[in-house]
Formats: structure tokens, sequence, C-alpha cells
């Protein structure tokens, strides 16, 4: 009798301990949304997106919820050693996470609201653009390959310089508003070339 009792006590807390890794772990995926609006997810993400481009994102807010969509406001993309910048007021998706995970291929309506692109023009793009048409350009000869090196193609090339993995087809309708295009010049100077931008993709 008391080892029929131990066994069933001891039956009962594993289903108990599963119970409570269960119920642990949905309360972890309800609250998941909540815990990546965070500053601290925040700036964890943008951390690893940092470590993989060139340049900084930065952004202000980001919302996250499963059934409400994507929100991210004041964001920006400072590249200014490969001379670009840019500023959006206010990014949206209508997708939430959920329908994100069923489908992450079909990324649905993007709202883009207020970008504004700067790009920075060097000294010798300035002077470039200020030269007279005068000698003829010259031609670039492309040697030959002989040998090995003309048995290597572009997948062989993209294999040697490391094989960047090839990311899914996406799909989605980007609604960009009120977007703007200045150019900035050396000397600081600053030219807007597009402004009240509206497109639809």
């Amino acid at each position: 009798m008391t080892e029929k009792t131990t066994h069933t006590k001891k039956k009962f807390s594993i289903w108990t301990a599963l119970v409570g890794l269960l119920l642990a772990a949905l309360v972890v995926l309800f609250l998941l949304p909540s815990l990546v609006s965070t500053d601290w997810a925040g700036n964890k993400i943008k951390q690893v997106i940092n470590d993989r481009l060139p340049g900084a994102i930065d952004f202000e807010t980001l919302s996250v919820s499963w059934f409400s969509g994507i929100k991210s406001s004041a964001i920006s993309y400072d590249n200014r050693q490969h001379g670009i910048v840019i500023k959006v007021a206010e990014l949206s998706t209508v997708k939430g996470l959920l329908a994100l995970a069923v489908n992450h291929k079909e990324l649905g309506s993007i709202d883009v609201k207020e970008p504004v692109a700067y790009v920075f023009l060097t000294g010798k793009l300035a002077i470039a653009g200020s030269k007279t048409e005068g000698s003829p350009a010259q031609e670039s000869k492309i040697p030959e390959k002989t040998g090995q090196d003309a048995a290597i193609t572009p997948q062989d090339e993209t294999a040697k310089n490391g094989g960047r993995v090839m990311l899914p087809p996406l799909t989605g309708d980007i609604v960009v508003s009120d977007g703007a295009l200045h150019i900035v010049y050396p000397d600081s100077k600053e030219t807007s070339l597009l402004k009240d931008l509206t497109l639809q993709t």
C-alpha cells in the first residue's frame, strides 16, 4: 500500500511539474509582445541589427502586438561613411506577430510616414559634377580569364567570398507618404530634390 501511494505521489508530482512548465511557457508567450516592446528589448534589437549592418539603426519607440500590428517611431539609419542618412517619422504594419508567424512571406501593408533621405556628397563627387565635357571617356578593358580563372562561375565567386544566404522572396504593399530627398554638399549646404513624395507599391 505504501509503495502504491509513493508511486502515485511521484506521478502526480511529474504531471504537476509538466503542467506548471506549460503554463509558464504560455504566460511568456502571451507576454512576449509586451517584453519586446520594452526599452531593454529595443536596445537588444538595435544591437543585433547594428552588428550586422554598416551604419547605425535607431528608433525611439517600438510597439509589438499579436493581433494589432507593429509600430515604431522616430526611426533613423545613419551611415555617413557611405554618404547616406535616412529618417522615418513612423513605420507601422497591419499584420501582427501572429499573422506574420503564420505567413512570414506575406508582410501585408506597411505604412511609412515622412521618410527623409539625406545624400552626402563627397568632395570628389561635387567636383566631378562641375567638370566640362572634354576628353572622351577611356574604354575600360576587362582582361580575359584563362586557365582555372576561366572556369570560375559567379556562384563559385559568391561561395569564395563567404557564401551569403539568399533571403526568401517577400511580398507586401508599401505605402510612403510625405517623403523627401535632400542633397548635402561638402560645405554643409543642403538642397531639396524631392518633397511631399507619395508612393504605393
